[in-house]
């Protein structure tokens, strides 16, 4: 096992950079029961998820963490939560613009019940058409564009915080990472992000470019 300790003490953080922890949510019923969760419904961490949170900040504890941010959606801000208290006196903020797709007519809806038009819509963003939305909700370049907006707004605003943690959700960190890193939201579908996964991600102030240390790590995990 590689624990995030092991990891950062192995690449320090450059001079002029920031490092940061991107992580998912916990668990809710609804990635349990296999539902679209989106932007628009507020759900809790379940039991199980609860769990996996605590995991996460015991994984983070070790870390000089400068600031903890989490989208404004309850089972982020669940998890940032977490983090903290083994981070008493570091602050934690909720940033807006970072929170889940917007799945439109399908949120609260089973998966399976919409196995088609999911398969069209993944389909047409494969081939590049990344403005194709979901009925009433939101499309891949909806999502890059506030998400990239505001990670890069937070980075700019705090430029000597060297480490801090960002908690977001599933599909929103597979927008961003492929945008960030590859510069191609085809790369979304490569991209796995389980629940308190965590993505080593340094920011270099000076080309406002991203490098990645570790992708979707859960070596911490409570299953």
């Amino acid at each position: 096992m590689c624990t995030l300790v092991t990891i950062a003490q192995a690449h320090p953080v450059p001079k002029g950079y920031t490092r940061v922890y991107l992580c998912r949510h916990g668990e809710t019923n609804y990635n349990l029961q296999g539902r679209f969760q989106g932007r628009g419904i507020d759900s809790e961490l379940n039991e199980n998820g609860i769990a996996q949170a605590q995991a996460l900040g015991n994984a983070l504890k070790n870390i000089p963490l400068r600031a903890i941010f989490s989208s404004k959606l309850s089972r982020a801000k669940a998890t940032a939560a977490k983090i903290s208290q083994y981070h008493p006196n570091t602050s934690i903020g909720v940033i807006d613009g970072i929170e889940e797709m917007g799945y439109g007519d399908n949120e609260g809806k089973y998966l399976a019940q919409s196995k088609h038009l999911l398969k069209d819509v993944i389909d047409r963003w494969n081939e590049g058409n990344f403005d194709i939305a979901w009925p009433q909700g939101e499309s891949a370049r909806d999502v890059e564009k506030r998400g990239t907006t505001a990670l890069l707004q937070l980075l700019k605003d705090h430029p000597t915080y060297e480490q801090i943690a960002l908690v977001c959700h599933g599909r929103f960190n597979r927008v961003l990472l492929s945008s960030v890193l590859y510069q191609d939201l085809r790369k979304m579908e490569d991209i796995e992000q389980d629940n308190t996964c965590v993505n080593i991600l340094d920011f270099d102030h000076a080309t406002e470019t991203f490098h990645a240390l570790v992708l979707n790590n859960t070596d911490h995990r409570i299953t």
